[in-house]
């Protein structure tokens, strides 16, 4: 039979149980090859085996329960991190507000926890009414696009590496952040121009006209990691956020480029 074939039909038993076969299968060929060989060895009385082998089994139970033991230990030290990460998750507020003077977003993200947050990203913004709208953090646009001048590449903006708590006592004259801000943009799908509703006439009477954002179709997703660590995900949708979501922490690669501005 192929040694393949062996291990798969043993596949089912538990470790004890093959440790315990490989014993007696041990046991059995060394009794009978040294009667073939004409050895003279004291193997001593049944009892003397079934003790031994009661040991040897007790030994391996008890192995296995210190075992279970360290694994259901480790499993609650690290839900209990993860709870107490989370508890300092719910205190990092997200927000979001449309501009009614252009179709873009303004996402704040507040710390009100007791220890700082690091590496606060926008990591995906979507418009629901129109899927296939470009976002960006880079633009902002005051007046009618006719009036504007050149306007660079839309790209994906500012990681915040550190956000400080925030308190009523705070310093407002203070250099770090306390609060991150993104204004997020959307534009064409080709062309890096906003999303109009109707163009300026010639005569200027009727400026352009952005269209509008409905915060109930606009969703912003914003990355934060707490400091303990642990990398936390919070969607925004009607200008709300909700429950952090534990993610996957960021690459190095990640993290290099939200420092340039070039996350995706």
């Amino acid at each position: 039979m192929p040694e393949s074939c062996i291990v798969k039909r043993l596949a089912w038993l538990p470790s004890w149980a093959l440790w315990l076969l490989i014993v007696c299968v041990s046991a059995t060929s060394a009794y009978f090859g040294s009667r073939a060989f004409g050895w003279s060895i004291d193997w001593g009385s049944i009892a003397d085996w079934a003790a031994a082998g009661g040991a040897f089994f007790a030994a391996l139970v008890a192995l296995r329960i210190a075992n279970q033991d360290r694994e259901l230990r480790a499993i609650e030290q690290e839900e209990g991190r993860e709870e107490a990460s989370k508890i300092q998750a719910r205190l990092v507020q997200v927000e979001a507000t449309n501009n009614s003077y252009s179709p873009t977003v303004h996402v704040k993200v507040v710390n009100f926890g007791p220890l700082p947050v690091l590496d606060v990203d926008l990591v995906a913004a979507s418009w629901i009414e129109h899927p296939e709208a470009r976002w960006g953090t880079n633009w902002k646009w005051s007046g009618p696009i006719d009036r504007l001048g050149p306007i660079e590449p839309l790209t994906h903006g500012t990681s915040h590496r550190i956000l400080h708590p925030r308190s009523a006592q705070d310093d407002e004259t203070a250099t770090y952040w306390k609060t991150a801000t993104f204004d997020v943009c959307f534009a064409h799908r080709d062309r890096d121009v906003p999303i109009l509703n109707a163009a300026a006439t010639d005569d200027r009477r009727r400026p352009t006209r952005y269209e509008q954002l409905d915060m109930d179709l606009v969703i912003i997703t914003v990355h934060f990691t707490t400091a303990d660590g642990l990398r936390w995900q919070v969607i925004v949708q009607g200008g709300v956020g909700d429950d952090p979501v534990r993610v996957q922490p960021r690459s190095r690669e990640d993290r290099w480029l939200a420092r340039i501005g070039l996350s995706q």
